[in-house]
């Protein structure tokens, strides 16, 4: 079940207004509506449960079953579900209120809190239709997204809103008025595990099970004929590939294509999907779907948003949304079954010792950057020079990836905005968790914050908005907790990527179907914005709009703006996000 739901709680007020915005109604704790009450229990859900780990109630119906393992469990009965959920339940004879995201973050919620009321929602700007609260952008977090192209969980953009992380839920006790924030699942802790004792035979017999089983798990759910994203690479291909031996019916695949040379990838798809003899739909993206699809970042994505694949996403689902009501999709497929990153350039990275690397950044630091920058001949120096600087201190895995995923530097964003921000580190939240196995520290650092803030984000707002329920076998919690605990020299067996799961899929398929360089999911921007789309680019990033807004300094975007024009590559990142943002901001900046 799919729609949008909303809480407000006047605080010192022990009753709760909640909202279904599906349809609109208010429901003031009355058994009406997409509203279901078991046994003094209150049980609204949006979204799905895949699994139950108590199998007591097995003949009941879904909501039903969550009502009395609350009861048998309390709170914990979180940990005994999954599922892609935003899940309230409301305990009337406690008058304890409990809001939950599911374990890894397909869902949102965004919560408003100040003296007088705690609002939650699954759509931010819903929190604003039930008072007159001011909505003011979090420059600190809009620095946040300018540094990665989104803004991570608890932050959000604006001012007294927060993200409820991945694996965590809400206790609010309404006779106390206490709000706690809970954390009832972690996938680090799994990594932190004891490594499974199993043979590399039994561990590629459980991968495949779990992952089965977890594609049969979300097909009893779905109500429309089968169907799932297919690229040609290995994470969507098993997951069309199972999905086709499950089902009783053909399946449909869906791709997206670009006539621009180096971009099209449409043909491996194609090959895969006549292999498993799916109903297949390619679609060639062009630069007028783009300049019709983007004004949906400001429509559909709660925050900016600046993960370009979006674009070709959101062109996906609306096709895909005309003949279904749900679709399988493969994200987690490189955290889950282990692509390796900058795994190997990190082991280099440690060859240098530590104290020499320490000095040299003390040293390159000192260094003006007026004087760096005036370096500009030479291809993304000022950048480059200040990320180097930075990873020669890194002193852990987390530094690392903290340092080398960044857009705009710490001193670039001290340039760009008129105001001073601060920085937020949502890195460096994670935790201290050592492990001498660097890959799956590298995994559980991407699972936390790379998988849960963009690639999901990516595709479930852009499903949510065409109406569309979205499948991700990947991210099953036992299919996780397992990979989890196996060692990366399996996941990584003779420095080949995703191992088990190449293993697993060569059973089934031909390897010269799969095998070919990797090449991501490419768009076409730089060749879009400079031709038939540069009208845009002028438009929101004019020099008047920037300075009217008051909001980055006009001289720097100028810059950036003019550099990409002129075709410099290392712009295009940057002039991006920033055209991202404008196009949110111009739909929900007030």
């Amino acid at each position: 079940m799919s729609c949008v739901l909303a809480g407000f709680i006047k605080k010192g007020k022990r009753d709760i207004n909640f909202v279904n915005c599906s349809d609109n109604r208010d429901l003031f704790n009355r058994l009406e509506g997409d509203y279901f009450e078991y046994k003094n229990v209150v049980i609204l859900i949006d979204g799905y449960i895949s699994e139950f780990e108590d199998r007591e109630f097995d003949s009941l119906d879904t909501l039903s079953r969550v009502g009395e393992l609350f009861l048998k469990y309390g709170e914990d009965v979180f940990k005994k579900i999954d599922g892609s959920y935003i899940l309230i339940i409301y305990d009337k004879e406690r008058e304890n209120l409990y809001v939950c995201r599911d374990r890894t973050g397909i869902k949102s919620l965004y919560c408003f809190e100040n003296e007088e009321f705690f609002l939650f929602s699954t759509k931010i700007n819903r929190l604003y239709s039930f008072t007159s609260i001011d909505k003011r952008i979090n420059f600190d977090s809009l620095a946040l997204y300018l540094q990665y192209g989104y803004i991570s969980a608890p932050y959000s953009v604006y001012e007294n809103v927060h993200k409820l992380k991945a694996g965590c839920y809400v206790k609010y006790d309404l006779k106390s008025g206490l709000i706690e924030e809970r954390n009832y699942w972690n996938i680090i802790d799994y990594y932190l595990e004891p490594k499974v004792q199993k043979s590399k035979e039994e561990i590629l017999q459980t991968s495949e099970e779990l992952l089965k089983r977890s594609v049969e798990n979300l097909l009893k759910i779905s109500s429309s004929t089968p169907s799932a994203f297919l690229s040609g690479g290995y994470d969507s291909s098993i997951i069309a590939l199972f999905l086709s031996k499950l089902s009783s019916q053909k399946i449909d695949t869906y791709t997206v294509g670009f006539f621009e040379s180096g971009y099209d990838e449409a043909p491996f798809a194609k090959e895969i999907a006549s292999f498993i003899g799916s109903n297949h739909f390619e679609l060639y993206m062009t630069s007028k779907d783009a300049r019709e699809l983007l004004p949906k970042l400001g429509e559909f994505y709660d925050e900016p948003f600046g993960d370009k694949a979006s674009l070709p996403t959101m062109m996906l689902l609306k096709k895909a949304s005309l003949k279904r009501d749900s679709i399988f999709s493969g994200e987690g497929g490189d955290e889950v079954f282990a692509t390796a990153g900058d795994l190997y350039f990190y082991k280099r990275f440690l060859k240098i010792p530590y104290f020499f690397r320490k000095s040299l950044s003390k040293a390159m630091k000192v260094v003006p950057f007026s004087l760096i920058e005036k370096i500009d001949f030479i291809y993304n120096f000022p950048t480059r020079y200040s990320k180097w600087q930075k990873l020669f201190s890194s002193e852990n895995v987390i530094d690392f990836i903290r340092f080398k995923e960044q857009v705009l530097t710490n001193r670039e964003l001290r340039g760009i905005f008129i105001s001073e921000t601060k920085s937020k580190q949502p890195y460096r939240e994670l935790g201290e968790f050592d492990l001498s196995d660097h890959l799956n520290q590298m995994l559980a650092v991407y699972l936390k914050i790379y998988m849960s803030n963009d690639e999901l984000i990516k595709v479930s707002k852009a499903a949510s908005g065409f109406g569309v329920e979205l499948f991700e076998p990947f991210l099953n919690r036992r299919l996780m907790e397992f990979l989890a605990r196996v060692d990366s020299s399996i996941k990584h067996k003779n420095r080949e990527e995703k191992y088990i799961l190449k293993q697993i899929i060569y059973k089934h398929m031909p390897r010269e179907l799969l095998e070919r360089p990797k090449r991501g999911f490419n768009v076409p921007l730089e060749i879009w914005f400079r031709g038939e789309l540069r009208d845009m680019i002028e438009e929101y990033l004019s020099f008047e709009r920037i300075k009217r807004e008051g909001i980055f300094d006009p001289d720097r975007v100028e810059k950036f703006k003019n550099g990409f024009l002129e075709g410099r590559r290392e712009y295009t990142k940057r002039v991006w996000l920033l055209l991202a943002f404008e196009i949110w901001y111009e739909k929900n900046g007030s």
